[in-house]
C-alpha cells in the first residue's frame, strides 16, 4: 500500500498514528489498519511524540502481522489469497468448518426469516474445495428453511465443458446460454470476413486460443506471481512426496502448463487425485505447453507425472489446491481481462464464457442440443443475457452480430474513416495513439451505444458530450486491460490523453465524420434491434430461469462497467408501464395494428416492454409448461430459414410455439416452419396481440405466423384445460 520510504511517509504526514472509535491504528494514504494485540501502548507513546526515532517506528511496524510494501512490488510477495488480483479482498478458508460458520452465519440467519429466495455463489472456482463447500452450504440452507432454497453457481464452462453433476445446486448463473444464444446470433459468412478485415487493419494474424494463452502467461508472472511463487513451492513438496526428481525451469514450464488449460480449473480430492476428465484435459494442456515450448519437455513431464498419477499424497494434495486456486483467476484475468481486450474482430463474441472464434459448425443446432440438455440437467439453471459483469450489454451485442450481415459495408467505412480521422491521432513513445485496434474499438464502442434517431438526425451537443462520456471511460478501461499502451499497474497517462483527445474530436465531426457514421450505422442498428427483440423471446421462452438484468425489460445500450452499473430510469420505467397499460385495454384489432406501427421501430422501448411482458405473463399462465414442459426444436425450410430458430414448449394441456430471427439479415428472404402433426389445424393464439392463427397446413410462411415482427409467440390449450382468461386476454 505505501507509496515511498516509512520514515519519509511519517515525515509528510502520509503515514500516522491515530485513534477511531476509542482504538489506536495506523493510518496510511488515507486507509486504516489495526494493530497487533499488546502493541497498543507503544503505538500511543510513538503518536505523543512529535519525531520518533527511525528505530522505534521501525520496531511497531514490525510488530504487525502485516507488512507495508510498495503496492508496485507488493504483488510478487504476497502470502494471502485474494480475489483475482484485489489485495483488499482477503481470502478466507471457507474449507474449514469454524471458518465456515462464522462466515456464513448472517446469511442463514436470513434464510431462516424467510428473506432469501436463492443464493448465488460468485466465482465459485477460486473455493479451495467447491464441491465441499456447496456440500456444507446446501446443508446449512436445508437445516434452516423447510423448503428447498437454490443454489446458483458463476462458473464459466468451456464449449464441451459440463457442470459437476454432484454439486447439489440448481445450476450456473447462465453464461454458457448467453455464449450460445450469441454464437447463433452471427452470420457465419459474415464473421469470416471481419476477421479478415481484422487481420489486415490490425496487422494481427494470431487466432484467440494463441492471445490467450499469451494473456495467461502475462498475468502469471506480474499479477500473480506470488501465488505462482506457493504453487512451486507446493509442486516441489510434490515431487519429493512422489519420488520424483525435480528437474530445472520447473517455474517457465507451470506457467506454459497453465496458460495451456482451455478450461478455468480442474477437481481433485483432497489427496491430489483428479477424475478421468479432468486427467484428459491436463494431458491435453501439458501437450499444447511442450509443443510451444519443447525446450521445457523435462519439467512439463515432470509436471505431468504429479497431475496425472493416479497414487495420491498430502504433499500431492496441497498442490493440487494451490493449481486449482490458481488457474482460474489467471484464466479470468488472463483470458477475460485481457485477451478479450486485445482481439475482438467479431466484438458481440468476445464475451465472458463467449467463444471469439464462433460459430464453429451449425451454431443453431448447438444452441438447441444445450437448451434440450439444460432441461435435462438442470432445469432451474438462469437464463443470463446481460450482468454486472459483461462487457455489452445483450442489446449491444446484438447489435454488433449485425455487422455480420453488413461486413463489406462496415469494413468500407472503417477504411474511410481512418483516413478522414488521420489528423486526430497522434504518437506516443513513437508509435500511433491510436493504434488501429483502439481506433476500431472507438468506431465499434458507438454503434454499440448511437441513439436511435429519425433518419438525417445526428445526435446533439449534449448527446455527444453524454456519448464521449461513456465511450471514454470504457475506452480507457479496455486500453488498461488490454496492457499493451497502457495497464492499471503503470498508466501511460499521454496515450490515454491521446486516446481522449482522438474520441472528442470525432464526435465534435459532426457534419463530416458523423454524418457518414449515422448513415452507415442506421441500418445496422435496426437490424441490431431486430435481433434483439428475438433473442430476448428466446431467452425468455428456452429451459431454465430468464435472469432479467436491472433496466433491461426496456432494452439496454451498455459497455463494460461501470457504464452497465448506472441505476436504471424508474420514472421512464413507469411511463412506460402506462402506455404498456393502455396498449393491453384495447381490442385485438386495434392491438394489432398499434404493434404493427411498433414493429416499424424494432428499437422502441415500448415494443421491447410488451414482448417481455408477454412471455412472462405466459410463463406465469403456464408455469409447469415453461418449468418442465419437452423441449422440442422446430425444422425450417426456406432461403431465410438459416436465419431464425423455432421450437415447441410442451406438456400434458398445453403448447407453445417460439419462432425467432437471431441473425441479421439486409433483405428478407422467404422461410416456412415445419409444424408438427399435433399442431395442423389448431388454433393458435398469438401471446402478443390476442390474434387466432389457424394454420392450414403442416407448412407455415414465417411472414404469415409473425406478420411485421421478427418473432411469434404463439400457444394452444387443450380443450376443458384452459386457465381462466384474464380481463386483459393473453397478453
Amino acid at each position: 500500500v505505501l507509496a515511498g520510504e516509512p520514515r519519509s511517509l511519517w515525515r509528510d504526514g502520509s503515514l500516522a498514528l491515530v485513534r477511531r472509535r476509542g482504538a489506536i491504528g495506523l493510518r496510511v494514504h488515507g486507509r486504516h489498519f489495526p494493530l497487533a494485540p499488546g502493541t497498543e501502548a507503544a503505538a500511543e507513546a510513538l503518536r505523543r511524540r512529535a519525531r520518533p526515532s527511525p528505530a522505534a517506528l521501525a520496531k511497531l511496524l514490525d510488530a504487525q502481522a502485516y507488512r507495508l510494501l510498495p503496492w508496485q512490488t507488493g504483488k510478487k510477495q504476497l502470502n494471502y489469497r485474494r480475489f483475482f488480483d484485489i489485495d483488499e479482498l482477503i481470502a478466507v478458508r471457507c474449507e474449514d468448518p469454524a471458518v465456515f460458520d462464522e462466515t456464513h452465519a448472517a446469511l442463514l440467519d436470513w434464510v431462516a426469516r424467510g428473506w432469501l429466495d436463492g443464493v448465488r455463489v460468485d466465482h465459485v472456482d477460486g473455493l479451495a474445495d467447491p464441491g465441499g463447500y456447496l456440500e456444507r452450504l446446501r446443508a446449512g440452507l436445508d437445516r434452516r428453511c423447510e423448503r428447498r432454497i437454490p443454489i446458483f453457481v458463476e462458473k464459466i464452462l468451456a464449449p464441451d465443458e459440463a457442470l459437476p453433476s454432484a454439486w447439489p445446486v440448481a445450476g450456473t448463473t447462465g453464461y454458457e446460454f448467453a455464449a450460445a444464444l450469441d454464437a447463433a446470433g452471427v452470420v457465419p459468412r459474415g464473421a469470416r470476413q471481419l476477421r479478415r478485415f481484422w487481420r489486415g487493419f490490425t496487422r494481427d494474424a494470431e487466432d484467440f486460443d494463441a492471445v490467450a494463452r499469451a494473456g495467461k502467461r502475462e498475468v502469471l508472472t506480474t499479477l500473480f506471481a506470488g501465488e505462482l511463487g506457493r504453487a512451486l513451492v507446493a509442486l516441489r513438496g510434490a515431487l519429493v512426496e512422489a519420488g520424483v526428481a525435480s528437474p530445472p525451469r520447473l517455474r517457465p514450464a507451470l506457467v506454459e502448463a497453465v496458460a495451456a488449460l482451455d478450461v478455468y480449473r480442474s477437481y481433485a480430492d483432497r489427496l491430489g487425485r483428479l477424475t478421468a476428465p479432468d486427467r484428459a484435459r491436463w494431458r491435453a494442456a501439458l501437450e499444447r505447453a511442450t509443443r510451444a515450448r519443447p525446450k521445457l519437455a523435462p519439467a512439463l513431464r515432470a509436471i505431468g507425472a504429479i497431475l496425472l498419477g493416479r497414487r495420491g499424497g498430502p504433499a500431492k494434495g496441497a498442490f493440487s489446491t494451490a493449481l486449482q486456486q490458481l488457474s482460474g483467476p489467471v484464466a479470468a484475468k488472463g483470458v477475460e481481462d485481457t485477451a478479450l481486450y486485445r482481439h475482438f474482430p467479431v466484438p458481440s463474441l468476445c464475451e465472458v464464457g463467449g467463444d471469439p472464434e464462433a460459430p464453429r459448425g451449425d451454431a443453431r443446432i448447438a444452441l438447441h442440443a444445450a437448451n434440450a440438455e439444460r432441461l435435462r440437467g438442470w432445469p432451474e439453471a438462469l437464463l443470463a443475457a446481460t450482468t454486472h459483469d459483461t462487457k455489452r450489454s445483450a442489446d449491444a451485442r446484438a447489435r454488433l452480430a449485425a455487422l455480420s450481415a453488413y461486413d463489406a459495408r462496415w469494413a468500407h467505412a472503417v477504411e474511410r474513416w481512418t483516413r478522414a480521422n488521420a489528423r486526430l491521432r497522434s504518437r506516443v513513445a513513437g508509435a500511433p495513439a491510436p493504434e488501429p485496434a483502439s481506433e476500431l474499438m472507438l468506431y465499434q464502442m458507438l454503434l454499440a451505444l448511437w441513439p436511435a434517431l429519425p433518419p438525417g438526425r445526428l445526435p446533439s451537443a449534449a448527446e455527444r458530450r453524454a456519448l464521449g462520456a461513456r465511450i471514454g471511460e470504457a475506452a480507457r478501461k479496455a486500453a488498461r486491460e488490454a496492457k499493451r499502451r497502457t495497464r492499471w499497474t503503470a498508466p501511460d497517462l499521454r496515450y490515454e490523453a491521446a486516446l481522449e483527445r482522438f474520441l472528442a474530436g470525432m464526435l465534435d465531426d459532426h457534419r463530416g465524420f458523423l454524418a457518414d457514421f449515422a448513415a452507415v450505422a442506421e441500418p445496422i442498428v435496426r437490424a441490431g434491434a431486430a435481433c434483439a427483440l428475438a433473442r430476448r423471446l428466446v431467452q425468455l421462452t428456452a429451459p431454465g430461469v430468464p435472469d432479467l438484468y436491472q433496466g433491461d425489460e426496456l432494452g439496454l445500450l451498455a459497455l463494460v462497467d461501470p457504464d452497465n452499473r448506472r441505476p436504471p430510469d424508474f420514472a421512464r420505467a413507469r411511463r412506460r408501464h402506462s402506455a404498456l397499460d393502455r396498449l393491453q385495454e384495447r381490442p385485438v384489432r386495434t392491438r394489432t395494428a398499434a404493434l404493427a406501427r411498433l414493429a416499424a421501430r424494432p428499437d422502441d422501448e415500448r415494443l421491447v416492454l410488451w414482448v417481455t411482458q408477454a412471455a412472462l405473463s405466459l410463463r406465469r399462465r403456464s408455469p409447469a409448461t415453461f418449468a418442465r414442459g419437452a423441449y422440442q426444436p422446430l425444422a425450417l425450410d426456406g432461403p431465410g430459414a438459416g436465419r431464425w430458430l423455432a421450437f415447441l414448449r410442451r406438456d400434458a394441456t398445453t403448447q407453445v410455439l417460439v419462432a425467432a430471427r437471431v441473425q441479421p439479415q439486409q433483405r428478407e428472404a422467404p422461410a416456412w416452419l415445419r409444424l408438427p402433426a399435433a399442431l395442423a389445424g389448431t388454433p393458435l393464439r398469438c401471446a402478443l396481440s390476442g390474434r387466432r392463427f389457424v394454420p392450414s397446413s403442416r407448412h407455415v410462411a414465417l411472414a404469415d405466423l409473425a406478420g411485421p415482427m421478427p418473432l411469434a409467440l404463439f400457444s394452444a390449450f387443450r380443450p376443458g384445460s384452459r386457465r381462466r382468461r384474464s380481463r386483459r386476454g393473453d397478453g
